[in-house]
Order: C-alpha cells, then sequence, then structure tokens
C-alpha cells in the first residue's frame, strides 16, 4: 500500500473581495479529493492588525503546507502584519488580492511570497453612508459571476492546485507570480 501525501492548506481571510467567499471551494467543493486538508480562518469585514495576529495563531495552529492569505491591498497594516508572522513561521504563503497590491510586487517577491493578483476583483467603493447592504450583496455576487466566466478563478484554482501537486511530490513548490488581468483570464476562459 503505497502512503499518500496529504497536503495541509489553509486560507487565511482578512476583509473580503470577491475571490474570498468560493476561493476554498474552488479546490474541493464536493468534499471528495482525499489528497488536501483545508481550513479557513477568518476575520469577518475587519482586517487590522491585531485580527492579522488572531488568524495567524490560528493558520500556526493547523501547521500547514502552506496558507493562502486573501484580502482587499495586501499593502494594508494588517495583510501586511499577517505576511510578517507567516514568514517567520516558515510557512510558504500565496498572496491573493486586488490592483492596489500591484505597488508592493517587488517586496513580494523578495520576501519570497506567492502572490495572484486579481485586476477585475474590484470593491464596489460606495462611501459607507451611501453603501446599501443588499446593494453590496448584489454587486459581489455578479462580481463572483464575471471572475467565474472570464477565466480569473479558473487561474487561481490551477495555480493553487500546482503548487498541492509539488508539495505531494515533495518537490518546492514554485510560488505563483501572475497579475490576472483580463488578457490572462479570457485566455485561461478558453472561449
Amino acid at each position: 500500500m503505497v502512503n499518500k501525501m496529504v497536503v495541509k492548506v489553509c486560507f487565511a481571510k482578512l476583509g473580503n473581495i470577491a475571490s474570498a467567499p468560493l476561493i476554498e471551494f474552488l479546490l474541493d467543493e464536493r468534499a471528495e479529493r482525499q489528497d488536501i486538508e483545508v481550513r479557513i480562518v477568518g476575520s469577518g469585514a475587519k482586517m487590522g492588525e491585531e485580527e492579522a495576529k488572531e488568524v495567524a495563531e490560528k493558520i500556526i495552529e493547523f501547521k500547514p503546507d502552506f496558507a493562502i492569505t486573501i484580502s482587499p491591498n495586501a499593502n494594508l497594516p494588517g495583510p501586511k502584519r499577517l505576511r510578517e508572522i507567516l514568514k517567520n513561521s516558515n510557512i510558504p504563503t500565496i498572496i491573493v488580492s486586488d490592483s492596489p497590491t500591484k505597488k508592493i510586487l517587488k517586496e513580494l517577491e523578495e520576501q519570497g511570497f506567492g502572490y495572484l493578483i486579481v485586476e477585475a476583483d474590484a470593491m464596489i467603493g460606495a462611501r459607507r453612508e451611501f453603501l446599501d447592504p443588499i446593494e453590496m450583496a448584489l454587486f459581489n455576487s455578479d462580481l463572483i459571476k464575471v471572475l467565474a466566466i472570464t477565466g480569473a478563478f479558473y487561474v487561481i484554482y490551477t495555480e493553487i492546485d500546482r503548487v498541492i501537486d509539488a508539495f505531494k511530490k515533495r518537490e518546492k513548490p514554485i510560488m505563483p507570480k501572475l497579475i490576472i488581468d483580463k488578457d490572462l483570464a479570457i485566455k485561461s476562459a478558453n472561449f
């Protein structure tokens, strides 16, 4: 009998972007995969440094083979603190974020992080006094559909699967370093 490698993946969610609600389900929506064990740790809408520290503690407790952090603007203090803690804990990490994160790509690369920057993953942009919860839900559900049909989600899950496969083969994974723009997304959609 062959001892199968089970890869432990932890998703850390600080705040919300449209890639966040379904990202772990892209890998195993029916819970049928035997090659991965997944945990999700989140802070809800809050994404400050204290929330990042609490999320990081839970990730470290799970002892994943690698982590995936999902947040808007990964250059904000909370996401930055989460990265620091994961780096100091030697947990390989992929950052999934939106366009403002492009400002720190060189820093992410120098620190050894992988990244998947989803350009079309936009925030609703309404000022708090005008933000309606129903409008926000509709906006995000429409954005999830756009990311799915255009190929952005395809890029996300195939890149994560590629890293999982490397761990299963006991190889050092090459972390993704991709900006998922309209051209890459549409090419991946195979229209």
